[in-house]
């Protein structure tokens, strides 16, 4: 068994030179000091058994944008107003994980819980905003305490070669505590698995691999009713594909890195929640990816 301790401090200066909007003249000076700290208990209970649980405290001054944004954010076609009057966001968080490993399965599990002060994030105005380009979703960034609890579970089978198999699932649930109701904007629960096959080097390939994915995303049920623009949409299963392999064109060189990749397998129709795009249209289909590394 051991224990860790460690504790940080930070200190950030923020200057906005002067600024007009609206026929008036802006300027902004900020200062934030925080500190973060963290106590760790592990401990090995024998047979791979390793369990931890750790008590840690953090903090986040506001961004810029969180700050001062007052327009239309052309990357997201929606419209951002920031708070000037934003304060550093804090936590407490309690984290307990619990792994094993056996031959070549390992299991591991955490739960955490985390407890916000004055957490920052993006809220939907009642009305879209009316602009020359024509009318977009509006949110301001407001701050509000608020509690996350969640856990994640994972399981995998990897020897060194031949079958790989992975599973994960993932659970939150994040509550606004000053008005009792769902946090805005969390992600929904989603859970993962992977089967893929480690091949052995043949003549120049080295560490070829091939792997299928699916990925299934619940619909996130936690909501205020008529907050948002719209509802969040229903839940989506996509498949992905990869294969990669590394070789050596040169004898005395670096080995290069390729990898192609298929995305969304079945071009199936679907919009994920956290996407701001998906007020407009769905997420991507089908997509191929080609990426060869080349060390230089």
């Amino acid at each position: 068994a051991n224990i860790s301790f460690g504790i940080r401090c930070d200190v950030r200066q923020l200057d906005v030179p002067t600024y007009k909007r609206l026929n008036k003249n802006y300027e902004y000076s900020r200062f934030f000091f925080g500190t973060n700290a963290g106590l760790t208990y592990n401990y090995d209970f024998g047979k791979k058994w390793v369990a931890s649980a750790s008590v840690q405290t953090g903090w986040r001054p506001p961004a810029v944008n969180e700050l001062y944004s007052y327009g239309l954010h052309y990357g997201l076609a929606s419209f951002e107003i920031g708070d000037s009057l934003l304060q550093p966001e804090r936590s407490v968080q309690l984290e307990i994980n619990m792994s094993k490993q056996l031959n070549n399965w390992h299991f591991s599990g955490s739960f955490f819980r985390q407890k916000f002060s004055g957490f920052i994030y993006r809220n939907p105005l009642s009305d879209p905003i009316l602009t020359i380009r024509g009318a977009f979703p509006a949110f301001i960034f407001t701050q509000a305490d608020a509690l996350l609890t969640g856990t994640e579970f994972s399981l995998s089978y990897a020897p060194k070669l031949a079958w790989q198999w992975q599973s994960r699932f993932s659970y939150l649930r994040a509550n606004n505590i000053g008005l009792n109701q769902p946090l805005f904007g969390m992600p929904a629960n989603r859970m993962d698995h992977t089967l893929g096959y480690i091949f052995a080097d043949f003549a120049k390939l080295m560490g070829a691999y091939i792997e299928c994915q699916s990925v299934w995303v619940a619909r996130q049920n936690r909501f205020v009713a008529n907050l948002d623009y719209v509802d969040p949409p229903p839940a989506y299963v996509l498949f992905h594909a990869n294969i990669g392999t590394s070789f050596k064109p040169f004898k005395k060189g670096e080995p290069w890195k390729l990898h192609l990749s298929a995305q969304n397998l079945f071009n199936n129709s679907y919009r994920d929640y956290q996407s701001r795009f998906r007020y407009f249209t769905d997420d991507p289909g089908f997509n191929f990816i080609f990426r060869l590394q080349i060390p230089f």
